[in-house]
């Protein structure tokens, strides 16, 4: 049991609190009567933060020698918080060793005693999450000094560290401008990190951001359902930067106690109160007279953004029990400018149009253009974007053995027409209202059993409640990229309703030259779900023309698909995840560490609800047991000083099963019966039952039997599995500078991929003419749809499985290959300022996904990824949609004279890649008397970009530009009177209003039309398009644009 230390108990309520206690503690002697301070330790804080120690909590580590190098065991080492003067205290082992687990991220003072030796005080160390504060601590004997207190620069390198992490600290957080203030996107910052798509979301390693892991105060922070961070981008923070303390930012090689990720993570630890009482305040500002016009955008709506809020904390009971509480809140409103961005009222006719084919056009066109808002491009919809929210904390020492931590956090964000974020949309449909609602309850109780005996108990219980709901009536029409009506994805009454409810164990036990850990966690998601998703029915067009000719004529039905859902809209099912770990750092020398361990995890899930007994696949949830993950690293202090650290390693890790496709599976199984299943069915013109526009069909038709599809799990289905290695080295400079240099490989395997478990192997070989009348040939899959003798025929019914259409499979045989070097240099916080420059050289492959530019991963959390051929796999390599060969990250903090304060954010990055894609409709061809039809796309194995490659260009081969930003804050100090201090703060983005476009217009070539008249032999003519690489899109979170943005601010601080 830990006992309380000897002497006088701290009572300064300062920050320079422990040096108080030490005054009254400590008499300095020396020679001659002299008072000296000597330096007699080397202790590391490590500016990267690489060392991977705990979820929420940090560690201090080290070893107690004397005068000649020689191991002290026995010696009592103890660690006070300087906030709120919590002790810990352990005797060294007998190899001089000493680990303390499991501490509050905070300021310590460390006091070190054993008989013979001079009391040595080591003050102003820091413990950060999931970093590990690794000490050299050397004790005089008692005759040469009687006590001894040491202030010093501590070292910049953790000699204990084998993984690659970044730690992004208060104050920068604090002082680095960022544009909406969403904390986690500092995490771009750290090499490796890079934009998932325009909405937030995060690529580690070039890997999907469905594959990524968030904690609070080491809690799970999760949304199950989407595979997002709780309350997902939309929002625009789920919880205040102003109550974030730190985070670390887990990119490669973390250890076992870290995992259900095969991407990176996000470690983050809420201020808490000290003994001394403080409180914060801010309030951000802009409008459109401090915007500058979106590029894509013809005109500069009024907008305006007010952020507000603030912080207190401190003590209920000194020394014992602390407060801390935030508020937050936002009001914006930014019109949504709706623009022609695909150019569907340009584009689609052919060379040398016939008259008919004139006024189909014009007729289309005329009737798109009336849905834009005041019937032209150019105008804005209303739309607008508030949230609150609260946070509470309290932390007690209940006795000397037990700390306990409660956090309370709550989130109520509002949007109208807010489903779509960017300021500039190419389309009106697809949009609708947006809720978010957030309750989440986390607990910590670490207790002290003995000195090398810790554990920690958390618990969390959370809801995460979202709903949306249209903006306009069905159906859905998509004509080329543009669309109008309610969106096919909606309506969400419940999308999801998420209950968590999380209890974990460790165990921290010290002995010899070891530091086991080991641990359980059990994690139950329960997902409420109400999604009558595509109830209202889509219609696909590939252009105005043929949309037109359906306006004048919709009994010619020129649609390419019509699809619509029936049935199950509601689903209530419930997934846990299990997770055991076991992990050792054994430091055999001083210079030498070794982390190793093993994790399994375990993902329950639900039973089915509407099995198939046609579809055996159907009748079972594929459970992968498994997810063993052994890791090891080991970490060389080279010289045995701490300047120059050779480390490196390797692991297994494995991402989650989404919920959303676990929905899929559970409610898509092909049964008839819409009282228990959700029957997705898609018809073609010529199919019995096939609707005319605008019509909605009232009920399942005659031909559902061979239309309905299913969504099924392989047999063999198995979690994500990624294979991580790492090498690297860190090297103090002097002047406060440190360097690391890795190299970083990433081998992912069982990657989910879709594929049509019904669909025929090509029979058919179809040829395709290229504007230059070169032509090509393709492998083709089709169905009969009409016999010799003259019967019609179901495309479907020459399907293996003649009764079902589409048996959409997850398989996991999706792989990615990433090859990478880190660069980092920082410069910590001294005179004034501070640096951080992370450069990354990386290339990012993989088998699946139609890149548009945006950097958007290949996987959704519904159906995983497409490839373009399901009959060849390995035909499918090239770079990933995620992939980005260069990025650069300066930032920076000066203090400056008269007050002044300036910081900012420079960022110089490769552009990403996107595909040439052919516009296919429906090509029906005849052959021997008998008419055929594909089952969709260019080699009739289904519709969508990813299917339908421009074969003459190597996907994803295309880049966009290079994108630069500068984000700049200038800010001031006021003091007023002794404690309060007001900052002015004036901030910009982009500030040199760069066209960072991250969206090209995808669509190479359009396929002529064929008939049932048409002999397969008959090359298929490609029109070009000659907008192919036109930047359309240069969405990014917060804002919707790129384009330049200033924001005024004042805060207060005491």
């Amino acid at each position: 049991m830990p006992t309380a230390r000897r002497g006088p108990r701290p009572t300064s309520d300062e920050d320079n609190f422990g040096r108080r206690f030490l005054t009254r503690r400590v008499r300095l002697t020396g020679w001659s009567g002299v008072g000296v301070l000597a330096l007699t330790l080397v202790a590391g804080v490590p500016a990267t933060s690489r060392a991977q120690a705990s979820l929420g909590t940090g560690v201090l580590s080290g070893t107690v020698l004397d005068a000649q190098g020689g191991a002290i065991a026995g010696a009592r080492v103890t660690a006070i918080n300087a906030g709120t003067g919590g002790t810990r205290e352990l005797p060294t082992t007998t190899a001089g060793q000493f680990t303390i687990p499991v501490l509050p991220p905070g300021d310590y003072t460390v006091i070190v005693e054993h008989p013979g030796f001079a009391v040595l005080t080591r003050d102003g160390l820091t413990v950060t999450v999931g970093g590990t504060t690794p000490l050299r601590l050397v004790l005089q004997p008692e005759g040469v000094r009687e006590a001894l207190t040491v202030v010093a620069d501590t070292p910049l390198i953790d000699t204990t560290a084998t993984d690659e992490s970044t730690l992004i600290d208060r104050r920068q957080i604090n002082d680095l401008p960022i544009n909406g203030r969403r904390a986690d996107q500092f995490a771009l910052l750290a090499p490796g990190v890079t934009r998932d798509g325009r909405f937030g979301l995060l690529s580690y390693r070039g890997q999907s951001g469905i594959f990524n892991n968030f904690t609070l105060e080491g809690n799970d922070a999760n949304q199950a359902y989407f595979s997002q961070a709780a309350g997902r981008t939309r929002i625009a923070s789920n919880v205040s930067a102003n109550a974030i303390r730190e985070f670390q930012v887990t990119r490669s090689n973390f250890l076992p106690e870290f995992g259900r990720s095969a991407g990176g993570g996000i470690n983050a630890a809420i201020r808490s109160g000290t003994n001394r009482m403080s409180a914060d305040g801010f309030y951000y500002f802009r409008n459109q007279a401090l915007n500058a016009r979106d590029p894509l955008a013809t005109i500069n709506p009024d907008e305006s953004r007010h952020q507000f809020g603030g912080s207190v904390g401190g003590p209920l009971v000194r020394d014992r029990v602390f407060y801390f509480f935030n508020y937050d809140q936002q009001q914006r409103d930014y019109p949504l400018i709706i623009e022609d961005l695909s150019g569907v009222l340009t584009n689609g006719l052919p060379a040398n149009p016939a008259a008919a084919d004139r006024a189909a056009f014009a007729a289309g066109a005329e009737l798109l253009r009336s849905k834009f808002p005041g019937g032209a491009p150019g105008n804005t919809i209303p739309r607008t974007a508030n949230q609150n929210l609260a946070l509470g904390k309290i932390d007690a020492t209940l006795n000397p053995s037990n700390l306990l931590s409660v956090t309370y956090n709550y989130l109520n964000a509002r949007a109208e027409n807010g489903i779509n974020t960017p300021i500039v949309l190419g389309n009106v449909g697809r949009n609708g209202s947006d809720d978010v609602r957030i309750h989440s309850f986390n607990v910590r109780l670490t207790s002290t059993l003995r000195p090398t005996l810790v554990n920690e108990l958390r618990a969390k219980a959370s809801r995460d409640f979202e709903y949306e709901f249209a903006n306009q009536p069905p159906p859905q029409v998509f004509v080329g990229s543009f669309s109008f009506g309610r969106a096919n994805f909606l309506e969400r009454p419940a999308l999801p309703d998420e209950r968590g409810l999380q209890f974990i164990d460790n165990l921290s036990v010290i002995t010899g030259r070891h530091s086991f850990k080991f641990g359980v966690d059990v994690n139950r998601v329960r997902d409420i779900i109400d999604h009558p998703r595509n109830f209202g029915g889509t219609y696909n067009y590939p252009d105005a023309l043929r949309f037109g000719r359906d306006v004048i004529d919709p009994s010619g039905r020129s649609y390419t698909s019509y699809s619509q859902s029936f049935g199950l809209s509601g689903l209530d099912f419930t997934t846990t995840d299990y997770s055991v770990f076991a992990q050792d750092q054994w430091r055999p020398t001083p210079s030498l560490t070794l982390n190793y361990g093993v994790r399994y995890e375990f993902q329950d899930l639900p039973a089915p609800v509407a099995p198939n007994p046609s579809v055996p696949e159907t009748q079972q949830i594929t459970e992968d047991r498994s997810a063993w993950g052994p890791r090891i690293g080991m970490a060389y202090d080279v010289r045995g000083n701490g300047r120059t650290v050779v480390h490196g390693g390797w692991g297994l890790y494995y991402g989650r099963t989404p919920n959303g496709m676990i929905r899929n599976a559970l409610t898509q199984t092909g049964v008839l019966d819409p009282n228990h299943t959700t029957i997705g069915i898609t018809l073609r013109p010529g199919d019995a039952g096939a609707p005319a526009y605008p019509e909605i069909l009232g009920g399942l038709p005659p031909s559902a039997a061979g239309a309905v599809s299913i969504f099924r799990f392989d047999p063999d289905y198995k979690r994500p599995r990624l294979q991580d290695f790492n090498v690297g080295i860190d090297r103090e400079l002097g002047g406060g500078y440190a360097v690391s240099a890795s190299l970083v490989y990433t081998k992912g395997e069982r990657l989910p991929i879709e594929s049509d478990a019904n669909l025929p192997a090509p029979a058919f070989t179809r040829t395709y003419q290229l504007p230059d009348d070169s032509t090509f040939q393709v492998p083709y899959s089709a169905g009969v749809t009409r016999t010799a003798d003259g019967q019609s025929r179901n495309v479907n019914h020459s399907r293996p499985v003649p009764s079902l259409a589409a048996t959409n499979t997850m398989r996991s045989i999706g792989e990615t290959w990433y090859r990478a070097v880190f660069f980092e240099l920082k410069r910590r916080f001294a005179n004034g300022y501070q640096i951080g420059v992370a450069y990354t050289l990386a290339k990012a492959e993989n088998l699946s996904g139609s890149a548009n530019g945006s950097g958007a991963g290949a996987e959704s959390p519904f159906g995983g990824s497409s490839v373009q051929n399901q009959f060849d796999l390995g035909s499918n390599r090239g770079a990933a949609p995620t992939d980005q060969r260069h990025r650069l990250v300066v930032n920076g903090i000066a203090n400056l004279p008269a007050g002044f304060r300036l910081s900012g954010i420079f960022t110089a990055e490769s552009g990403r890649p996107y595909s040439a894609v052919i516009s296919v409709p429906n090509l029906p061809f005849t052959l021997d008397g008998v008419q055929y039809n594909g089952f969709g796309g260019l080699l009739g194995q289904g519709g969508g970009a990813d299917r339908n490659l421009a074969p003459n260009i190597v996907r994803n081969s295309t880049y966009g530009d290079a994108n630069y930003r500068l984000d700049v804050r200038v800010a001031r100090d006021f003091r007023l009177g002794d404690r309060l201090i007001v900052e002015l703060i004036a901030e910009g983005f982009n500030v040199l209003n760069r066209s960072n476009y991250n969206g090209f217009q995808t669509t190479l070539y359009t396929a002529s039309s064929t008939s049932v008249r048409t002999p397969l032999s008959t090359p298929v003519r490609l029109m070009e398009r000659s907008d192919w690489g036109r930047p359309n899109n240069d969405a990014s979170q917060p804002d919707g644009t790129n384009a330049r943005r200033f924001q005024l601010a004042a805060r207060f601080r005491f």
